[in-house]
Formats: C-alpha cells, structure tokens, sequence
C-alpha cells in the first residue's frame, strides 16, 4: 500500500520537475519553440486564384472587403456595413442584399429596425422613436437588422456609440447580426474610427453613384434599368399575376417549407412553356387555346412537375429523386432544380447536395436555377463550383441560370440567363 503511495508521488513529483526546467530554461535563455517554416499544402491551391480581388458583389458597391457568405464565414457573430451616400439611397439596394443574406445562412427572417432621425424644422432634429434613449436601450445585434440614418449632421455616429457602447465592444460575443450605418461620404473615415472595437468587423462601401441602377437592376433581375422601388413594384406584380395565373399547372412539392421557391417554380414553368411555343411555332391566341397547349404538352411529358425517377447509385442500389421540373428538349431530358438558398446556413453546400442527388444519372444535363441576387452575392463561388463539378462529375452538364423579368410598358417576359452572361450585362436585359 506505501508503495503504490510513493510510486504515485515519484511520478507527479517528476512531471511537475520537468515542467518547471522547461519554465526555467526558456526564461533563462529566452527561448521557445517556433514554427520557422510551413510548407505550402492544399490550403494554399485552394484559395490561391483571385484571392487579392474582390468579388463582383462588393466592386458594384464599392466594398473595402469580401463579406461573409455563409453561417461558417460570419462565425456566428455581429458585422457593421458602413455607407457613404449622398444624392442617392445605396443603403436601400444593399440593405435588401443584406437581407437576402441573412436568410440563407440562418434560419430566421430579421428583425429590422430603421432609426432615422426627421427634421420638422431647419436645423431642429425631432426624436423619432427609434432614436429616443429607452428604445437605443434595446439594441442588440442578435438576429437582427438595423439601420442607423446618420447622414444628418445633428445626429453624428459617435452620439450612438456613445449610447450603445456597450454593446458595441462586446460585439464579438453576440451572435449574428448587422448594423448598417449611411453616412455623408465626407464623414466616412470619421464614422469608421468611431466604430473602432476590437473583434468587431466593419466594412466600408463607398459607392459610385453611376452604377446604382444597374446595382438595383441587377440584384432583382429586373429589365429595364429603374431605381430600386420601381423595380421591386414590377418584381412582385408580374410575379403575383403569374402564380395566380399559372399555378393550376404547377404541383407543389410535398415539403412546401420554403414559401418563395413555389412562385419561383411557377415563374420557371412559364419560361419553358414560352420556350416550347416558340419551338413547336404555335399561336396561341387566348387563355382557352393556352390551357389545351399547356394540357397537351403535360400529356406527352415535354414538362413534367415534381415527377419522381428511379436511379441507380454507384452502389447499384436503387433510390427515388423528385426534380421540380424535367424539361425535355430536343431529345434531352434536362433536369431542373430551383434554389433560394434560403434558411440552408451553408448555401454552397446546399447546391452541392442537389447535384449529388443525381449521381447515378448518366450524361444528365442539370440547370439550377437561382434568384438574381444569390446569383451576384455567390458569382465567385459558383463557377469556382462548377468547375470542380466538371471533375468530380465529368458524365454530367451543370449549369446556373438565372431567373430575370423582361419588362416593357405593361407587358413582361420571364427570361433564364447563364450565370456568365447575366453578370457581364450592365442591363439584366
């Protein structure tokens, strides 16, 4: 029994020695053990091409940095956007973006909050209630959205920091938020210095005034150019007409989680059906005429809607996929899967699981279908995608496309772009 004691004692008394020697010496000889050289790995490949340049997303607002584009990349915590706008509202444009954003890489729509101060009088600011010290109070970044309107010089950023200051230098504590800030582009450096908390990460966008409306045309996919709320007007009209006009034909997928990608779906078959016409060269002169079209095209399987298909795995086990829509084209059966990426944290991954849902299907042609603004925020990252798909799935054609509106006094068009040529366009049109 002593002896297990003493053996026991022995052994920690031995490690405890080796450790102070090891204290002692390098506070003796100040010494310690560094790493010299680190060899290049994959890391370095895979983050090499263009990794100085920013992404087209941020060059159209004229970013300082990449913004986070995933659950991953935001680690969970808060970010401020800080704008220098003048004659026109950037912060409207690249709040919507924001938005879109945030509801891809969490599962939560934002609470958002403006806090605008309003002028009754020149020179006399009247306290909105978004401004007034209780409701500053309230302020956190958690799942939320805020807008702070400092463009007005009676109410100057560091007044707010002032108030939340609190909340501010423990921003790297919260979780996911963000604060965008508009000020006067001469106020820009001033704001950012005033905003200056370790751990919280500002982005500053300075943008050129000659490029907003191909901004505001771009992330809505709108036809011809207009300002932001023009654009927005017709987006949802045309797309409200059309799903109260198309749904009839369009079955909705049993998991009808994600309320946007339906009317999307909606909007996509009309497209196809556009398309059809156009190749079979018929006229159709009223709904009537359209409803026997559209009947007879379903009947020979030219469109087929939530249909399943039995595959084969590399296993050689058999498993069932639901594409949204299967458009057969010239003989070709193109798979085709609409994504909003909303709610799917990792949006990437998210596109990468559809594809794979297809890998027992040879020399299948899939189209993925995004909405406008996914398209502009994850450019970048889609053709870096789909050039590892060529690799990794060399039997299949992958491509992105992009669903945009063709407008023109009262008529509309809905329209599918390549990724490619959607973003070298200045107009969507």
């Amino acid at each position: 029994m002593n002896k297990n004691k003493t053996e026991s004692s022995v052994y920690l008394f031995n490690l405890e020695l080796e450790n102070k020697n090891l204290l002692k010496q390098n506070l003796d000889l100040g010494t310690e053990l560094i790493t010299t050289d680190i060899q290049s790995g994959v890391e370095t490949l895979a983050s090499s091409r263009g990794q100085n340049q920013l992404p087209i997303f941020e060059e159209l607002i004229n970013c300082d940095k990449r913004l986070p584009r995933s659950f991953s990349e935001s680690f969970n915590s808060p970010f401020v956007v800080l704008i220098g706008e003048d004659k026109y509202n950037w912060h409207v444009p690249i709040i919507y973006s924001l938005k879109e954003l945030f509801r891809e890489i969490t599962d939560k729509h934002p609470k958002i909050t403006f806090r605008k101060p309003e002028l009754f009088e020149e020179g006399i600011e009247e306290i909105v209630d978004s401004l007034d010290p209780h409701s500053l109070d309230q302020f956190t970044f958690e799942y939320k959205l805020e807008f702070l309107d400092a463009r007005k010089m009676y109410f100057p950023v560091d007044e707010f920091v002032k108030t939340v200051r609190g909340r501010l230098e423990s921003g790297f504590l919260q979780q996911f938020g963000i604060l965008v800030i508009a000020v006067k582009p001469k106020n820009l450096d001033k704001a950012k210095n005033a905003l200056k908390f370790e751990g919280l990460r500002v982005y500053t966008c300075l943008p050129d005034d000659t490029k907003y409306e191909t901004f505001c045309s771009k992330i809505l996919g709108v036809s011809p150019l207009d300002e932001f709320f023009g654009n927005l007007k017709k987006y949802e009209r045309y797309l409200d007409y059309t799903h109260r006009k198309f749904s009839i034909f369009v079955r909705r997928s049993t998991d009808a989680s994600d309320k946007i990608q339906y009317p999307l779906k909606v909007a996509t078959f009309v497209y196809l059906l556009n398309d059809l016409i156009k190749r079979k060269k018929r006229i159709i002169n009223n709904f009537e005429e359209l409803c026997e079209f559209i009947n007879e095209i379903l009947l020979e399987d030219k469109i087929k809607v939530e249909t399943p298909k039995l595959i084969k795995t590399p296993k050689l086990e058999e498993k069932e996929v639901i594409p949204d829509l299967i458009y057969s084209k010239e003989g070709e059966e193109i798979y085709v899967e609409i994504e909003t990426l909303i709610g799917t944290f990792e949006p990437l991954k998210k596109i990468d699981e559809t594809v794979e849902k297809y890998e027992g299907v040879n020399n299948a042609t899939i189209w993925i279908i995004l909405k406008p603004v996914s398209a502009v925020i994850h450019y970048e990252e889609l053709k870096a995608r789909k050039n590892a798909y060529k690799i990794l799935y060399k039997s299949k054609t992958i491509d992105f496309k992009v669903l945009t509106l063709l407008t023109s006094k009262d008529k509309f068009k809905w329209d599918l772009v390549n990724i490619d040529e959607f973003m070298r366009r200045k107009d969507v049109k």
